[in-house]
Order: C-alpha cells, then sequence, then structure tokens
C-alpha cells in the first residue's frame, strides 16, 4: 500500500527533511501523487511538516492508523494480518468472531465501546488515548500451555514501557502491569481448543498511555503513562517496541514451552512474591504468603500452616493485603 510505504519511509527518516522527488522514486510514483498521500495521512492525524525545498518531516506523536500497522508487520513474521477500527466494541471480541478468517492477525482500535478484563470486568478504553489491541495467535502447544503467553505479553510490554520511558514497571500476577501501586496495563488471554490441542489464542492488551485524568471510581487504581511522566507519549513506538519484544519472547517459549527464559525477571518484578496476600476464590477469601511464580507461570504460595500450594491462573484473584 502506497500510503503505508510512504510513512514507512517518514518513520525511518523522522531526524531529517525527506523530498518530494525522494519519495517519488522510492514509491515510483508522480510528486502530485505524493503530495496526495501525505495529504492523507496529515487527514488521520499525522503531525507532517511541509517545507519548500527541503521537503516532509513527520513529528511521531500518538496517531495510529491501517498504515501504520502495514509499516509494522512488514518488520515481523509472526503476524501475517493487520485491522486497525476507529472504534469497535471489543478487539479480543472481533478476533475470535473471525477467527476462521485468518491465520495470524493483529487487530489495534482507537475505542473499544465493550472492552473486556479477566473475569468479565469491564475495562474503559477512552478514545484516542490508550493502546487498545488484540493479537491472534496459532501456537502448536497444550490448552494447559496458553495462560503462559499472558506472562510472555506482559513481560514484552514491561520492556517496551522500560525502552521508551525512563519508567521502572512491576508485574501483579497474572496480568496486570503496575508503575508504583496503580494499574497502568492489563492483559486478557482467551483461547478455544480442543481436548489436546489449541486452535488458537487470542492476547488482549490494554494499555493506559495517554490519560490525564480517570473516573472518580478508579482514579485511586489506575494510572497512565503520561501521568507517570507529564508528556505525551507515542502509542506507535510502544507499539513498535512491544512487537519486536513480543516476537522474540514468543518465539523462545514455543522452543521452550515454559517461561524459563523470563521467568527470573518475571519473579525480579512482581508485586506479590514475598507478600503477604489474600488468596479469593467465589466467596472465599484465605490469607497466604507468595512465594515465587514458576517457569509455567504458577503463582506458588505458603499457606498459614505452612504448606505450599500451587496457584493457576483464571481461577483465584490475588490481592496484597
Amino acid at each position: 500500500m502506497m500510503k503505508s510505504k510512504i510513512l514507512g519511509y517518514l518513520l525511518e527518516h523522522r531526524d531529517s527533511y525527506t523530498t518530494g522527488q525522494e519519495l517519488s522514486a522510492i514509491c515510483e510514483v508522480s510528486r502530485q501523487s505524493i503530495h496526495k498521500h501525505i495529504n492523507s495521512l496529515k487527514e488521520e492525524g499525522y503531525d507532517i511538516s511541509s517545507v519548500h525545498r527541503k521537503g516532509y518531516k513527520l513529528t511521531v506523536g500518538s496517531t495510529i492508523s491501517q498504515a501504520a500497522l502495514e509499516v509494522l508487520i512488514e518488520e515481523h513474521d509472526f503476524i501475517k494480518k493487520a485491522l486497525f477500527f476507529e472504534s469497535i466494541p471489543s478487539t479480543n471480541s472481533y478476533l475470535k468472531a473471525n477467527s476462521d478468517q485468518m491465520d495470524t492477525a493483529i487487530v489495534v482500535a482507537n475505542e473499544q465501546t465493550a472492552g473486556r478484563g479477566r473475569l468479565g470486568r469491564t475495562w474503559v478504553s477512552t478514545p484516542g488515548v490508550g493502546l487498545w489491541q488484540s493479537i491472534l495467535l496459532r501456537p502448536s502447544i497444550r490448552p494447559a500451555g496458553a495462560s503462559m503467553l499472558t506472562q510472555v505479553a506482559a513481560v514484552a510490554m514491561l520492556e517496551a514501557i522500560e525502552e521508551v520511558l525512563a519508567l521502572k514497571v512491576k508485574i501483579k500476577w497474572p496480568n496486570d502491569l503496575l508503575i508504583g501501586e496503580k494499574k497502568v496495563c492489563g492483559i486478557l488471554t482467551e483461547m478455544s481448543a480442543e481436548l489436546s490441542a489449541v486452535q488458537y489464542v487470542v492476547i488482549g492488551i490494554g494499555l493506559n498511555v495517554n490519560q490525564e485524568t480517570f473516573a472518580d471510581e478508579i482514579s485511586a487504581i489506575a494510572t497512565s503513562l503520561r501521568i507517570e511522566t507529564g508528556i505525551e507519549v507515542s502509542r506507535f513506538d510502544l507499539l513498535r517496541a512491544f512487537l519486536n519484544r513480543f516476537e522474540a519472547h514468543y518465539a523462545q517459549f514455543l522452543k521452550d514451552l515454559s517461561l524459563k527464559s523470563v521467568v527470573k525477571l518475571i519473579n525480579e518484578r512482581s508485586v506479590l512474591v514475598s507478600r503477604e496476600i489474600n488468596v479469593i476464590l467465589g466467596e472465599f477469601t484465605r490469607t497466604a504468603l507468595a512465594k515465587e511464580i514458576n517457569e509455567f507461570g504458577e503463582l506458588i504460595i505458603t499457606e498459614n500452616d505452612g504448606t505450599e500450594t500451587t496457584l493457576y491462573y483464571g481461577e483465584v484473584s490475588v490481592r496484597i493485603k
């Protein structure tokens, strides 16, 4: 797609101006056609300056578009299709409903009107300020292994945030990223499987990027990268960094069929390990000591009587006491 080719070139050379003649030669189209596509990118929200005799220069802001996604999937082999929506009920729900029409894919939305978190909780997906994405994968693994992909995604996003920004991020098992004591990212992994094999896995990731405030009911427990840094953060840069990290960790996971390559980092960044927690199962709550997260992504706890119990993703909730 011509527009994504132009955008990709401007992204690669965003520290300098690119002439219309140069873009025309690279894309093998007229300068008039280049000018038309540049205007289209500007209409999508891209900040592109045009200076006579110097050319075009892109300032990377928070805009994400179909053209941007096509630039990104050119860089990765594990995703075959990319779709961008201005508004959609849920990126996870879309991929699940359309899984028979694609192999592997990423869906990114500017807004979700029915975003979902773990255990059926609502995820507020305000337009234009968050990174709302889902990835459809088809790993050759047993169903019990799918939950480990939540941890793979958590590590990749943690590393992406720290690559783009000077922030220290922590993991709250099984599916949240925190800055300080507040949630900045949530991950929802869903799958379709037969008895012994996964048909597909959908990993949904909601990252609070440029929110300046939150509703009163969640302001005490939620934060954004903008709140933490005081600056507008590029959603494109975050997505690119995340996909780079995720592709490498996902490939290693498929080799190991475990988290042994990242489990040390997961434990080091865990907000639960070595702390007293409340374990919530339905209407019942008990206290325990979080000991460690093992290489299969399970939380090992020490009960009050000294015995050890393994907690599995999806069956319980845990809170720091």
